[in-house]
């Protein structure tokens, strides 16, 4: 994961031909990120944003999974002389793609009969609720988010309905529902008619931002409402 940082610099002048050098630091290890950049004289009295690559992050001493990196500059002025400042700027490593998490039910209803048939959609139905399962023991997926997708066959996946915020709640219960409107989300594609058959897969999305799409769901929702 690359990242960006603003540093301020005062109007000193004998920073003026010194250096900047960013540095990450876990635990006792301490190292240098990426390469110095020099100090010209129209950075002073600004704020100068510095980029860190990736793999130049990866390479901080002891990096490791859950493992907190916290960062700090050091400045350097023409003589040699250096400050390191405060190491306030922090990231939790967290690497790790959530689970292929399969939809353990799909069920259409409506608001009066209630009437559902198991892989069907019938004139009746109103909304679809799918619940897809959560590993309860990655408490990464809490303020994560889940985005259902949908294809009939020949098909690239498509998003279905808006992405939905999992709570801490969904992540205990190991399972998270998401309700949708037959006519405005599933029948949004005028290519769903009477007679489509619909497959379906979810991507999560972890509160760190790693993601993971689900492989198809083997339940499948048959349009017959005549």
């Amino acid at each position: 994961t690359a990242a960006t940082t603003d540093i301020t610099l005062t109007g000193d002048l004998t920073l003026v031909d010194g250096s900047i050098q960013m540095l990450g630091i876990i635990g006792a290890d301490t190292t240098d990120i990426g390469d110095a950049i020099d100090i010209v004289v129209g950075q002073l009295n600004s704020d100068i944003t510095l980029s860190m690559d990736a793999v130049d992050i990866e390479g901080i001493g002891s990096w490791a999974e859950d493992a907190t990196v916290f960062f700090s500059a050091r400045i350097t002025d023409a003589a040699g002389n250096f400050t390191d400042g405060t190491a306030t700027a922090q990231l939790i490593i967290d690497q790790v793609v959530p689970a292929d998490s399969s939809i353990i039910s799909i069920s259409a209803s409506d608001l009066t009969d209630n009437i559902n048939v198991d892989g069907y959609l019938n004139d009746k139905n109103e909304t679809v609720t799918f619940i897809s399962g959560l590993n309860p023991s990655d408490a990464t997926m809490a303020n994560g988010k889940i985005q259902l997708q949908i294809k009939q066959f020949g098909e690239p996946f498509r998003n279905l309905g808006q992405e939905l915020f999992i709570t801490n709640g969904n992540v205990n219960s190991g399972a998270v529902s998401v309700s949708l409107d037959i006519e405005t989300d599933i029948k949004e594609d005028s290519t769903v008619v009477n007679g489509s058959v619909l497959y379906f897969s979810s991507i999560f999305t972890d509160v760190a931002g790693n993601s993971t799409t689900t492989t198809q769901s083997q339940l499948t929702l048959a349009i017959d409402s005549i």
